[in-house]
């Protein structure tokens, strides 16, 4: 018994360890100790008990992770909801909890795709018409910003010049 308690107070400290640098999700926790769990040989059932020691006292919320990320990529480092929602399935966050997320942003994906294309307008101006559009919506798209969303942001920063791109 008192292997076992040592065993999950190791894979705890582990945990927390792991969260000091950044939030988590429980699914990226969950390999993280299972990893430990099998290069200390630990028991593997422990795992699930740590977690859950983990959500209970708050260390660990999927809800929480998805509402930090989702805020960090609509005000520093700028992603469509695509992207922001394609991030969190590969962290493992239920489809749920992603489109409740998204839904409570404050910041629309519009705005973010304005303040993307502000930071280089001086820059695209420079490039014709065609051109211009082209990488407008290569860098949108990419960043994970729909069509529609490109279009309107596009025409909202240089107009609605008529090009071979407009469907």
């Amino acid at each position: 018994m008192e292997e076992l308690q040592r065993q999950k107070q190791t894979l705890f400290n582990k945990a927390l360890f792991f969260l000091q640098f950044r939030a988590r999700s429980e699914h990226e926790m969950r390999e993280y100790l299972q990893k430990k769990a099998v290069e200390y040989n630990f028991n593997s059932d422990i795992v699930e008990v740590v977690i859950t020691q983990l959500i209970e006292k708050k260390f660990l919320s999927d809800k929480d992770f998805a509402e930090a990320l989702i805020h960090s990529r609509s005000s520093l480092n700028l992603k469509g909801d695509f992207a922001i929602a394609q991030e969190l399935r590969k962290k493992g966050v239920n489809q749920n909890i992603i489109d409740a997320g998204l839904q409570e942003n404050t910041v629309s994906e519009y705005e973010r795709a304005l303040e993307i294309l502000s930071k280089k307008k001086d820059l695209l101006n420079k490039l014709a018409p065609e051109k211009r559009k082209q990488k407008v919506f290569g860098h949108l798209q990419r960043r994970g910003f729909s069509y529609d969303i490109s279009k309107r942001a596009y025409e909202a920063c240089f107009g609605n010049t008529q090009t071979e791109y407009d469907a």
